[in-house]
């Protein structure tokens, strides 16, 4: 007996020890309305019981994640630390785009000449154990409870605000003002690229069998496109089709559906809080 029922977020808990299974749900259908918002349908399958991983899931709409499964199935939202896959993406934050590298700094002096040469390992920000939330919350009364500041910065957040370039010079460190740096060579790529926080949803399953999940979100649109020809007499042919605009994922053997009209969805600017990277604060600011 399948159980159908709105995913909740059950809190930022520690994912559970043991093996676990990464998944790419397959998308089996997409429905699109004209205004962005999309129904999309997708499935994959629990070969056996334990947690299953879903890395950089979707942002649904609130209240817009629903889940088909076998009974006893819990939802985690959280984030994991995880090695980026693919090329690395150059931010110019030399302490981030060159973390754990080996490279050769050439600094200026004051009459804007060379001055030296450092050569070190470019150190790593140490991931917090937990994030700092922030509990500023915006209301619909325009008043706000909580840390009046905001979130209170981390300290590997002061460290790579792009003022410092920081280097492991054996068992000392050297902070560089990058104002002074006038060249920076990569000798040694780095062994380990650092890894990052990564959004993640985490379905414990207790028995084997499919998962159907289905949720809307933004990023497909449809309008119809008319072609009329004029043919001899009094007659014409029309021709209809559809353009469809997709800047919401890659799309293979998947079943469109277009939908005719609007809906009329009082949240649909709402985030879920099912994103891992949601936050109770982002989330009253879009309510309110």
């Amino acid at each position: 007996m399948k159980t159908r029922l709105p995913a909740l977020l059950l809190g930022i808990l520690p994912l559970a020890h043991g093996a676990e299974i990464t998944i790419d749900p397959a998308i089996d259908s997409v429905a699109m309305f004209k205004n962005g918002l999309t129904v999309v349908r997708a499935s994959f399958e629990v070969s056996k019981p334990g947690d299953f991983v879903w890395v950089d899931p979707p942002k649904a709409v609130h209240g817009a994640f629903f889940v088909e499964s076998g009974p006893g199935m819990v939802i985690r939202s959280t984030q994991r630390a995880m090695k980026p896959a693919g090329a690395p993406l150059q931010t110019g934050n030399l302490q981030l785009d060159l973390a754990g590298a080996v490279v050769r700094v050439s600094l200026r002096n004051g009459a804007n000449q060379r001055a030296e040469e450092v050569k070190g390992t470019v150190w790593s920000a140490p991931l917090p154990e937990r994030s700092s939330w922030v509990t500023s919350y915006a209301t619909t009364d325009g008043q706000s409870y909580g840390y009046r500041g905001g979130s209170p910065p981390s300290r590997a957040g002061l460290m790579v605000n792009g003022k410092w370039l920081i280097l492991k010079l054996g068992a000392q460190r050297r902070y560089l003002a990058t104002d002074r740096i006038i060249k920076v060579k990569v000798e040694e790529e780095a062994v380990d690229r650092p890894k990052l926080p990564q959004p993640v949803l985490v379905f414990s399953a207790v028995q084997a069998g499919q998962v159907q999940l289905t949720y809307l979100t933004k990023g497909m649109a449809w309008a119809p496109d008319y072609q009329i020809d004029l043919l001899h007499g009094d007659r014409m042919r029309i021709k209809q089709t559809a353009v469809v605009r997709n800047e919401l994922m890659n799309l293979k053997k998947t079943k469109l559906e277009l939908i005719s009209g609007y809906p009329n969805i009082k949240f649909g600017h709402v985030n879920s809080l099912l994103g891992g990277d949601a936050t109770l604060a982002a989330f009253f600011q879009q309510v309110s």
